[in-house]
């Protein structure tokens, strides 16, 4: 298994009720502790975006990319 190492997500999504919640819940899920969430709306209505800072691994990284991509009301995920 890889180091860990400071990932920082940039997550576009949809501004509506339960979209944190549930983006919340794939780190909660994962055992990932979430170091810093910053949310804000973006130009566009209806749309926010939505920075994550957490410690994950090479391999959690990706799963969790790919799980945060896979929800209802999200729209790009850029992983750095």
């Amino acid at each position: 298994m890889t180091e860990p190492r400071d990932t920082i997500l940039t997550i576009a999504i949809h501004d509506r009720l339960g979209v944190l919640a549930r983006v919340a819940t794939v780190f909660h899920r994962r055992g990932v502790a979430i170091r810093s969430l910053t949310l804000a709306r973006t130009g566009e209505p209806e749309r926010a975006r939505l920075v994550v800072h957490a410690v994950l691994p090479g391999p959690q990284r990706e799963r969790v990319r790919a799980a945060i991509d896979g929800l209802v009301d999200v729209l790009s995920v850029e992983v750095a």
